[in-house]
């Protein structure tokens, strides 16, 4: 079992475990009082693990515990038991699912809800489950453990797949549009995974929102945390704002680096290399907090930004603080970068 990322109390920890038949369950997702996170991934089950998930409760096989964050009680959040909500949902509730595949009720095998017999039907949905509840008053971080250990489905979870279910809504939805955003597309490739460039968007506006000190106190994904904390706080004017900066201060970098942005130097220049996600950090922790007309004189002076960034890299103190996530790397880069920067826009 991992070893929890930092300490905490484990009286905060509020859970408790309750029975509730299929049929109470499905009712929550008739009126999507049960979130569908937004990170969720393509239907790791197909048809017959679907239908034996189904044929299991017709012949009464019991079928594992759910692990629900039930801090909203109107809202749901799933933390174990996607798949078989995912597909419990296909056959009571849309009514697609044709079972397939079957071991034991081999006589219902292509059938769907309503050309099974009533009293199957009564026998699924009259079926207790127990439910395990994670409940308000445990705190984030506690939760975000909880999730990392419970959760059991196929391949595990992402730090920043946990993130969303855990704050899905306002930074979901805002780290979705800018990762999508057609210029990202552009320069980075539409084959990176998507959580991997939420997580990397994040990482840029974390500068943006939160004290750029206090980031290097941080361990990474603490403060990838606290950045998401703090999109669920802005409202609709203040994501906007959020938005523009992004988009105009990466336009910007294009305009001084074109398709060598957020790369490293080649002794090949006609070969180009990978992207680099600290670099890709670094200049949007300094970018992001500067000037409109600070920008501005960047890109009418981009000789000498691309001078100064090329001499950066030519010090063997930055490129090894490019080449690390440590808070301490992290602090180095941006300091010498912002450093550079500054005199020029000084000069």
């Amino acid at each position: 079992m991992d070893e929890i990322i930092a300490p905490f109390d484990p009286s905060k920890i509020r859970m408790d475990s309750k029975v509730q038949s299929i049929y109470t369950l499905m009712s929550r997702v008739r009126h999507n009082e049960i979130l569908t996170p937004t990170y969720q991934r393509k239907s790791v089950w197909n048809n017959d693990n679907k239908s034996r998930l189904i044929e299991s409760l017709l012949v009464r096989i019991p079928i594992p515990v759910f692990y629900i964050d039930a801090t909203d009680e109107d809202q749901w959040k799933i933390i174990d038991g996607l798949q078989r909500i995912t597909a419990l949902k296909e056959f009571l509730v849309d009514k697609t699912l044709r079972l397939s595949g079957l071991e034991y009720t081999t006589s219902f095998e292509g059938l769907s809800y309503d050309e099974l017999p009533r009293s199957f039907i009564r026998r699924i949905e009259e079926t207790e489950v127990t439910i395990v509840f994670i409940n308000q008053g445990t705190p984030d971080n506690v939760k975000f453990n909880i999730f990392k250990r419970i959760n059991t489905g196929g391949t595990p979870l992402t730090p920043q797949e946990i993130r969303h279910a855990l704050n899905d809504g306002k930074p979901t939805i805002l780290l979705n549009e800018l990762a999508d955003w057609r210029i990202i597309s552009e320069f980075w490739g539409t084959d990176n995974d998507r959580m991997e460039l939420n997580a990397l968007v994040l990482r840029a506006l974390g500068y943006l929102l939160l004290d750029v000190d206090a980031i290097f106190e941080m361990k990474i994904e603490d403060y990838l945390d606290e950045a998401m904390k703090k999109i669920n706080e802005l409202d609709e004017d203040e994501i906007n704002k959020v938005k523009a900066k992004f988009k105009n201060s990466i336009n910007d970098l294009i305009k001084i680096f074109g398709d060598m942005v957020f790369r490293k130097k080649s002794s090949q220049p006609q070969r180009k290399k990978p992207i680099n996600k600290n670099i890709f950090e670094t200049w949007m922790a300094v970018i992001l907090n500067i000037t409109k007309t600070q920008r501005k004189l960047l890109v009418e002076r981009k000789g000498e930004v691309l001078d100064l960034f090329d001499r950066l890299q030519d010090d063997s103190k930055f490129n090894f603080a490019i080449s690390s996530r440590k808070p301490e790397s992290m602090r180095t880069r941006h300091n010498m970068l912002m450093s550079k920067i500054q005199e020029l826009i000084n000069d």
